[in-house]
């Protein structure tokens, strides 16, 4: 009666568990839609030795929005929204227009990532820019 009883209780708890279990089946694509506001962009232009800086932004301004139709709507400030095509080449990589994105964070708060532009050898541009929802 004692090991039916164990049992029983293990079989409740391994239910339990998995009923509440958070649903992390979604896709990167389902997990990228909404509103992602930049908060931070450090980049390098490098013409045979680094260029190096950053900024930080502290107002809501600067944003992009995922759409679930694989469109994303970039907005600042200072110019018209800009809306162009997306495609997930995989789980990491995101092809925004012309460029390339390499997801290096996507969790439900905060998106990371990174892209770089070669020009020629020994010149080119990458960037690396944090957003939260």
């Amino acid at each position: 009666m004692k090991k039916r009883t164990i049992v029983s209780l293990l079989s409740l708890s391994i239910v339990v568990f998995a009923a509440c279990k958070k649903n992390n089946d979604k896709s990167t694509a389902e997990r990228l839609q909404g509103k992602w506001i930049l908060q931070k962009e450090v980049w390098n232009n490098h013409n045979n030795t680094d260029y190096k800086d950053s900024s930080s932004y502290t107002t809501r301004d600067n944003y992009m929005t995922f759409t679930s139709n694989n469109q994303v709507i970039y907005h600042d400030p200072y110019s018209a929204d800009d809306t162009v095509a997306f495609k997930m080449l995989n789980d990491q990589t995101l092809l925004i227009d012309q460029d390339t994105i390499t997801i290096t964070k996507l969790t439900d708060t905060e998106l990371n990532w990174y892209f770089k532009e070669t020009y020629s050898a020994g010149r080119w541009y990458e960037e690396w820019d944090t957003f939260t929802k």
